[in-house]
């Protein structure tokens, strides 16, 4: 009986093409109403197209993802994204524009408020102090002090009582 090795996780592991061919068929079937030719072999061979598809998309993230040239997913979804950018503003500029030009002012201040938001969030940090005795030592410590603590071997610091 042949099973996953028990360290990976099901995350992990590459999508099986049994899966992938079930989620095919899922959306096809979804979009059944707006085909006009839904028959067994346009399904069959939507099936099959969308199947390579993701499989070559696959692939292409994991390649990415071993070249450390960052998370192949991600890097996929943006590069979408970016190349649908351009078409897509300009459409709305050019809608906008045409009925008020002050949209496209609100347009631009927007995008650049949502764009300093997203940056001011990402990059914050919060300093928390900490304060280190520099008295720690046997001698004030069996004065009646109170004993430095070092950090766990879990990693976190002892509290106080």
């Amino acid at each position: 009986m042949l099973s996953r090795p028990h360290h990976a996780r099901p995350s992990l592991l590459p999508p099986r093409p049994f899966s992938l061919c079930t989620q095919s068929i899922g959306q096809l079937t979804y979009i059944r109403p707006f085909v006009e030719d839904f028959s067994p072999a346009w399904l069959a061979g939507s099936t099959c197209a969308l199947t390579a598809g993701a499989m070559a998309l696959v692939y292409i993230a994991d390649t990415i993802s071993e070249l450390k040239l960052g998370n192949g997913t991600s890097v996929l979804i943006f590069a979408n994204i970016a190349s649908a950018l351009p078409t897509s503003v300009g459409a709305l500029l050019a809608a906008s524009a045409s009925e008020d030009p002050v949209n496209v002012a609100i347009y631009v201040g927007a995008f650049f408020l949502t764009t300093l938001g997203i940056i001011y969030v990402q990059e914050a940090e919060r300093r928390i102090p900490v304060n280190y005795s520099s008295r720690c030592g046997a001698r004030w410590a069996a004065s009646g002090g109170a004993a430095c603590l070092g950090p766990r071997q879990a990693g976190s610091m002892h509290l106080p009582a």
